[in-house]
């Protein structure tokens, strides 16, 4: 016969002929030809594996290691921060944000990791004839900053601010500042002044 070449679609591969000859050569040439012949070129569907990988600061819930077949879809997973954690995202082979995540028409081997943020409180507070904007305990993110004014009541004024708890304040005598680059749990409080 002339040469035959068997060609797989996408996400698949070619496993071999079968029927009136067996074998793999590819592209193939029958010699010595003695009969009628049904030759059948056999091809089978890609398996690839999607590794979910954990970030520090959180788990992953839902099987890390999966094995899917071309254009199928993996089972869900779901990114659980430990506390004082926040989930941020998915990164590597998926990027997003959803929370479970279920990857859909795979075509590749994918490694996806989950990423989380470490995260602290900035309790903010008053003492005095005066009030803060915002108020009570905030939740700022590793490295965050977090904008804070103090408000005083009439016939009352500011002096300044008090940290503690290792935080930063940009300017100690200004009404509207940031606590900057919070690395740590801590406190600030504005006080006041009546004449």
């Amino acid at each position: 016969c002339t040469a035959v070449t068997a060609s797989p679609n996408a996400g698949h591969s070619f496993t071999g002929w079968t029927g009136s000859y067996t074998g793999s050569d590819n592209p193939l040439t029958i010699t010595n030809v003695t009969g009628d012949m049904t030759i059948t070129a056999n091809f089978s569907t890609n398996n690839y594996t999607v590794t979910f990988v954990e970030g520090s600061g959180g788990t992953i819930t839902g099987t890390k290691v999966q094995t899917v077949a071309y254009g199928g879809s993996c089972t869900a997973v779901t990114a659980s921060p430990n506390a004082g954690h926040s989930f941020t995202g998915w990164t590597g082979g998926y990027t997003g944000t959803d929370n479970p995540l279920t990857v859909t028409n795979v075509t590749g081997d994918m490694t996806i990791t989950a990423n989380f943020i470490q995260q602290f409180t900035v309790t903010v507070s008053s003492t005095g004839n005066g009030s803060t904007n915002p108020s009570g305990a905030q939740v700022v993110n590793s490295g965050g900053n977090l904008s804070i004014s103090a408000i005083a009541d009439g016939g009352s004024s500011f002096s300044s601010w008090t940290v503690t708890g290792g935080l930063t304040v940009d300017d100690i005598n200004n009404p509207n500042t940031t606590v900057a680059n919070v690395m740590s749990d801590g406190s600030v409080t504005a006080n006041f002044t009546t004449p």
